[in-house]
This record gives structure tokens, sequence and C-alpha cells, in this order.
């Protein structure tokens, strides 16, 4: 019975997408306006959730998702979601922000989620490097797979915990295309368990520091643990192909554990870059089987151990 609720359900939001494709809201200036309708698939109960593919793109102010569990959602092959015009003008506005959710499924092979990174250099908009594809805070076990995700105004994703919160845990990023954002391809600042693989991240260039993944902890109490990534292929990104950043870490921190698997860093401005390491601090980065056939800069200690395997 409840199987069967459930297909009702979904059937009815597809119905409801299909109908409604054509019948978007037409404000601010004859700008179609998606967001009331994308945002409530989003909020729906339903345990499975399709966005269809249309024509033209549809067209949101940003989109959260707080406090949901259990939910799997597919963007149709051909689905684009691009940021409106004339909106985001807070500093840290993202077009999809995932915070205290658990056992999320975002699927979408062929299917797109842009924003218009040009637009956010210019007035009316304040200058600022947080304006993310994916946000994901104080979240468990999520996946996000199959997007290509481009055009932003800070991250393509972003891993973050706020002050005095819970680190996400148990992350998963796969078959993602990272194309032409403005500050990193993967932000990673507190995480314990984290995934990527069979991504590429390319063309990142906007802000400082520009690289295809950053891990950059904002303080202490964030977490670097248990992340691997394999099969991803880190190129033609203005800053270093791989990050490490950890002058807001001390020695007490947990051990730092990140190792990458069969990966790739090339044509980037080097392909490791190692900076601010702090005295004491332990833990162990390992490289196996990677092509990093760029300037590599790693600054070494006796504590935190870096293997090129």
């Amino acid at each position: 019975m409840k199987l069967f609720c459930i297909s009702i359900i979904i059937a009815f939001l597809i119905s409801g997408a299909t109908s409604c494709a054509g019948k978007a809201a037409v404000i601010s200036g004859d700008i179609p306006d998606d967001t009331e309708f994308i945002q409530g698939l989003l909020d729906s109960e339903g345990s499975e959730i399709t966005i269809p593919a249309r024509e033209t793109p549809w067209i949101t102010r940003p989109l959260f998702l707080t406090g949901k569990s259990e939910k799997t959602i597919r963007f149709e092959p051909g689905c684009r979601i691009t940021a409106k015009e004339g909106e985001f003008i807070d500093t840290e506005d993202s077009l999809l922000s995932l915070n205290n959710c658990s056992d999320i499924i975002l699927t979408g092979y062929e299917a797109v989620l842009e924003m218009r990174k040009s637009d956010y250099t210019k007035r009316p908009y304040k200058k600022s490097q947080w304006r993310h594809g994916i946000s994901i805070r104080e979240c468990e076990s999520v996946t996000i797979e199959g997007l290509t995700i481009r055009f932003t105004g800070g991250d393509g994703v972003y891993l973050g915990q706020a002050k005095g919160e819970e680190v996400n845990r148990n992350i998963v990023l796969k078959d993602l295309r990272l194309e032409d954002n403005h500050r990193q391809g993967v932000s990673v600042i507190s995480v314990e368990g984290f995934i990527m693989e069979g991504c590429i991240v390319t063309g990142t260039k906007g802000t400082q520091p520009m690289a295809g993944i950053d891990f950059e902890p904002n303080s202490n109490a964030n977490s670097l643990t248990g992340c691997v990534i394999r099969d991803t292929v880190f190129e033609n990104n203005s800053g270093a192909g791989i990050l490490f950043y950890f002058h807001k870490l001390k020695a007490k921190h947990p051990p730092v554990d990140i190792t990458f698997e069969n990966c790739i860093s090339r044509n980037n401005m080097m392909s490791v870059l190692m900076l601010s390491v702090p005295r004491g601090l332990r833990g162990s980065i390992r490289f196996i089987d990677c092509d990093l056939s760029d300037f590599k800069r790693i600054k070494r200690t006796k504590t935190l151990t870096v293997d090129f395997l």
C-alpha cells in the first residue's frame, strides 16, 4: 500500500511538471521564474522526485533542501536549471543549498545546473566567492552524480560546516563535470568520509585560488578524514589542480587522511600545491598511480606525510 501511494505521488508530480512546463510565472521584466514550481517539487513528501527536461531551461532563484531525508531527486537527461538573471544578489546565494539533510541522492546524467558567473562581477552585485552551484552543510549520506555544474559565482560544489554545527559525513561526488566555476571546482572545508570518483574538473577561473579541488578547513573544528578521490581529472584550471591549505588547523587536530587514486592533474598552474602546514599537524596524504605532470610544491613535515606511490 505504501509503495502504491508513493507511486501515485510520483506520477502526480511528474504529470504536474509536464503540464506546467510552459506555464512559468512571468515577473521582473518578463523574465520567466520557475522557482515556486521547482522548490515545490523539492519540498514534496515523495521519496522519489523527477525534474523533467524541456526545450527551455528552468529559470530559478536560490533553491533549498533543508532537513530532508531519504529522498532521490532525478534530473532527466537534457534538464537544465539556470540561475535567474538579476537574482542571487546576496553574496552567499547558491543555486542549490543542502542543509541538515540525510540519505539524499541527486542524479542527473546529461543534466545541467548553471549560473551566470560573468554577471556577478558587475554591478549591482557585491564581490563574492560564495555563490556556489551546490552547497552542502551539516549533511550525512549524500550522493551527487552525473550532473554538469558550471558558470557559478563560487565553487561547483562546496562542503562546509557552520560554526558549532555538525560535520558533513559520507558524501559522494560521482561522474560530475565541474566547468568554468569562479573560485574552485570543489571546496572541501569539513567532511568525515568523502568519495569523489569519475569526475572532470576544468576551466576554474575568476578569484583566488582557482583550484580544481581545495582542501581548506576554516577552523580547527573542521574535519578532513576518510577522503578518497579516484579516477578524476583536474585540467586547465587557473590555479593548482589540487590544493591543500591548512593554515587554520592546529597540532591537536585529528589526523588528516586524504588519498588520490588513479587521478590526473595537468595543464593547471601546477599539479599539486600545499601551503601553510602548522607545526605538529598529523596525518597522511597519498597519491597512488596518479599522473601529476606539472610542477608540484609540497610542504612536508615529520608528522604529516605525503607519499607518491
